[in-house]
């Protein structure tokens, strides 16, 4: 964890590179984020301003590369910062301005993901969330996280059905992940669908044993379970209590 006098040091350092080149990128993006983690929110938003007032062509010649070694629209990640610091203070509807001016400039897989992300952060924006990760499920097909991201919002809205859909596309794209089969599988309690639900809960077990403690609670409650042993695995104890409570439409994921 970086200190406060370590921040301010890299701080004194950025302020030199942007004496010598007001216009640099880089030094504007770190410092407004390192003047936001120290709350400094005025210094943080001038320095954002300043990076989106740069020309797009100007600032992607910079070439901003992600961590995942993607080369990212520069001017996007301006947006995003600023719409970032406008949630953190509590605006959220600058935020949302901001993405939207994103997905205007340029309708691209980055500028939905920011804005799909914001949006499926805000309580009643389900619908909004939704079209988006739609749309990237669309763009990019290959990508698991948007058929599941779109599950989670059509389970937001009670729209049983159609998450099991979504889900199926994201376990046909990524087959290991347990968190898939766990939210697959509340969805298909929700439409009687017990059997498939017991399932699908064992095997998010089975590939991320983590997942045990999402159980564990309402098993316990419900007289399913009554073992003081917490299980590290599917064990045939926790087998029989997962399918009991698949069966019981009282036994609900909270």
């Amino acid at each position: 964890m970086v200190g406060r006098g370590q921040a301010d040091d890299g701080l004194k350092l950025l302020d030199k590179a942007l004496t010598i080149d007001p216009k640099q990128p880089f030094a504007l993006l770190f410092r407004s984020q390192a003047n936001a983690g120290l709350g400094r929110w005025r210094e943080a938003f001038r320095d954002a301003d300043r990076l989106i007032a740069l020309p797009p062509r100007e600032i992607n010649r910079a070439g901003y590369v992600n961590e995942a070694g993607s080369l990212l629209d520069f001017h996007l990640v301006a947006l995003g910062l600023r719409a970032w610091l406008h949630e953190g203070t509590g605006r959220d509807d600058r935020a949302g301005a901001d993405l939207d001016a994103g997905v205007s400039y340029r309708p691209s897989v980055q500028a939905y993901q920011a804005r799909a992300s914001f949006l499926s952060r805000q309580k009643g924006r389900e619908i909004d969330a939704l079209r988006d990760w739609d749309i990237l499920a669309s763009i990019a097909p290959g990508m698991w996280s948007y058929p599941y991201n779109k599950g989670l919002m059509l389970m937001r809205l009670q729209r049983w059905a159609e998450a099991v859909q979504s889900f199926d596309r994201a376990v046909e794209i990524e087959p290991e992940d347990g968190m898939t089969y766990q939210m697959r599988g509340v969805s298909l309690k929700e439409l009687g669908r017990f059997d498939e639900a017991f399932s699908d809960f064992t095997t998010a077990i089975e590939h991320d044993p983590s997942l045990i403690s999402r159980h564990l609670g309402r098993l316990e409650t419900a007289g399913y379970y009554a073992d003081r042993k917490r299980p590290e695995e599917l064990t045939p104890l926790l087998r029989d209590a997962l399918k009991a409570c698949s069966l019981d439409p009282d036994c609900r994921m909270p």
